[in-house]
């Protein structure tokens, strides 16, 4: 009876013992899911990191085009400027030249008017000339 009872405490221990073995694989597999669950985890925070990262690229990016932007539209401004002077200055030219033009062709009908009148004394001179001449 006794070898019965210690066969039975055996018995219990060894039920114990395996509901205890099976709380610790039970544990174990709620640790292996712990750590896969913070692998995960990690995963996510490095993709999360490059993400920043690639959201501060985009915009050190986007700063850069509008600094772009910026001198290039000053640019603009500053070649239009240049061709609104050269415009003027195109346009004073072209008065210039047309007073010139003008000028010249106005000296132009004066020379002639001298000529015509020069002319005019030469015939006038050659006559008397030829005149004196049949005289003598």
């Amino acid at each position: 009876r006794q070898h019965e009872e210690r066969i039975s405490n055996m018995q219990s221990e060894l039920d114990k013992a395996r509901q205890h073995e099976e709380r610790i694989r039970d544990m174990q597999s709620e640790l292996d899911k712990a750590r896969h669950h913070e692998e995960r985890s990690r995963d996510m925070q490095s993709e999360l990191d490059k993400a920043r990262r690639h959201e501060e690229r985009v915009g050190d990016v986007q700063s850069q085009l509008d600094q772009a932007f910026g001198q290039l539209r000053a640019k603009e401004a500053e070649l239009g400027e240049q061709a609104r002077q050269h415009q003027d200055r195109i346009g004073d030219m072209q008065a210039q030249l047309h007073q010139a033009s003008s000028h010249a062709q106005t000296k132009e009908v004066e020379l002639s008017e001298q000529a015509r009148h020069y002319e005019s004394q030469v015939r006038n001179l050659q006559s008397r000339l030829e005149q004196a001449s049949s005289q003598v």
